[in-house]
């Protein structure tokens, strides 16, 4: 199943490199500056946009389901909130199956938006273009023969915050279950596979609900230091002015049983991220196995 999932998707990333040329302070999350005052506030004022929304309306629709976006960000997670004049801010965006059609798009709204705000409300700080560096897209079949054969060991480091759930709840304690992981990538890549490689998933097997806990019952924990992180918040506010914190675990976890059949799973959610907000550089991870 997983490798069935994989092989008709693609990745192309881009990295962005911008330089401060206006100091400002952001949250700890970055993914929500990001998405709030390059994407939100940048993007929308172009043409660009129009296509984005058109792309999106194209989609199928299942009742169940919304649908995620086409793009996955990750960024560097080092706590940096304060920003000054000549520091720099990168970032990564790694497009997915069909939204890879909007790669000329999206360079050339990257190459034209060469001065942006960022930061809080009233000390907006700006950014500046410095480098945008590209990879060739990889196809998924690229990725699935580019894994080890065999494994028995499998570490997961998770570098943001990563939010699994358990019956609606979400998962903080260090003893990470593995069917945890791998129903939470599953049903990513399910989703991504539906919307952005249409025909190869139908409604019906969309509507099946994922169960792996028989299926990885002989994968153990061998050690963990996943710690839970709640620290992070959103910055916009409800109507009664609360903040939303963003829990997750971050850390490493080392996993060990024969794991060759979960290594393509595993290694396409490090790809596009894992998780509640994967969308915005939540559940960014590094996969190693052994």
């Amino acid at each position: 199943m997983p490798q069935t999932l994989i092989a008709p998707l693609s990745f192309k990333t881009l990295k962005l490199t911008y330089r401060v040329t206006k100091g400002f302070v952001i949250n700890r999350f970055k993914g929500t500056a990001i998405k709030g005052w390059l994407f939100d506030a940048a993007l929308r004022k172009t043409k660009h946009y129009k296509l984005h929304e058109s792309f999106k309306a194209g989609l199928p629709t299942l009742s169940k389901y919304t649908p995620p976006e086409y793009f996955a960000l990750k960024y560097p997670f080092d706590n940096t909130q304060l920003y000054r004049t000549g520091d720099y801010l990168s970032f990564e965006i790694t497009l997915i199956g069909d939204g890879i059609a909007l790669y000329p798009e999206w360079l050339q709204w990257f190459a034209t938006m060469d001065n942006l705000e960022i930061g809080y409300a009233g000390q907006p700080g700006q950014l500046r273009l410095q480098n945008i560096d590209i990879d060739a897209t990889l196809t998924g079949q690229a990725l699935l023969d580019s894994l080890p054969p065999k494994a028995n060991k499998l570490n997961l480091n998770f570098l943001s915050p990563t939010e699994l759930k358990m019956k609606d709840k979400a998962w903080l304690t260090p003893e990470l279950p593995f069917h945890l992981v791998a129903t939470s990538a599953m049903e990513r890549l399910r989703l991504l596979n539906f919307y952005y490689t249409p025909a190869h998933i139908t409604n019906e097997e969309m509507n099946t609900t994922i169960d792996l806990e028989d299926a990885c019952s002989r994968i153990k924990i061998m050690n963990t230091d996943l710690a839970a992180d709640d620290s992070l918040y959103r910055t916009k506010t409800d109507k009664e002015k609360k903040q939303h914190h963003i829990p997750g675990l971050v850390g490493n976890i080392t996993y060990t049983c024969p794991l060759d059949e979960w290594l393509p799973l595993i290694f396409a959610a490090e790809k596009v991220n894992l998780g509640h907000l994967s969308t915005w550089g939540k559940g960014q991870l590094i996969v190693d196995a052994s």
